[in-house]
């Protein structure tokens, strides 16, 4: 997604390169579907209200972007605050949270657990266009806060690292609670 909007940026508008992120999206939640085999619908929710059907009807719902200006990030937050969900957990190419980009600094400390009030700081300031990237952006952080809803932010390149944090173990950065 963030290549074709790059791509784009000089040419069109933000909304229009939100679209192209969103369906860039869609295409990529289209790839998961087969690996969850009959535990997934067969294709992707456009939408938390059929989301929510499928999720009822023993499905686990698959989505991507959803609406121009919200990151996946946020729209993970969003349905999980909708089904009134336990627990988030963000999956990243990042341990956790740090206090800066541990790509670009090597000394950028890693931070364990975090308030909610925590994140919502450390969110500020971020530039919200089509195709950032940052570990949560501020409308994502907004949500977490006003549900308090726990969250983890684990590294996805180690599957065990996933059911740790489903099982409750330390793993990861923790948010809330």
């Amino acid at each position: 997604a963030r290549e074709y909007i790059s791509s784009l940026r000089k040419y069109v508008d933000e909304v229009f390169l939100d679209y192209v992120g969103i369906m860039a999206t869609r295409l990529n939640a289209m790839l998961f579907i087969p690996f969850l085999k009959d535990m997934a619908p067969s294709t992707v929710s456009p939408d938390f209200l059929h989301a929510r059907r499928e999720y009822l009807n023993g499905k686990i719902p698959v989505l991507g972007g959803t609406h121009p200006g919200h990151s996946t990030d946020a729209v993970s937050a969003m349905f999980a605050e909708f089904m009134k969900a336990e627990l988030l957990i963000n999956v990243t190419d990042v341990d956790g949270i740090f206090d800066k980009d541990p790509k670009k600094y090597s000394d950028a400390k890693f931070i364990r657990k975090m308030s909610f009030d925590e994140l919502l700081e450390i969110s500020k300031g971020f530039d919200i266009v089509a195709g950032s990237n940052w570990i949560l952006d501020p409308l994502c952080a907004k949500i977490i806060a006003r549900s308090q809803m726990k969250t983890m932010i684990i590294n996805g390149k180690c599957a065990k690292n996933l059911k740790k944090a489903i099982k409750g173990e330390r793993v990861g950065t923790t948010i809330g609670l």
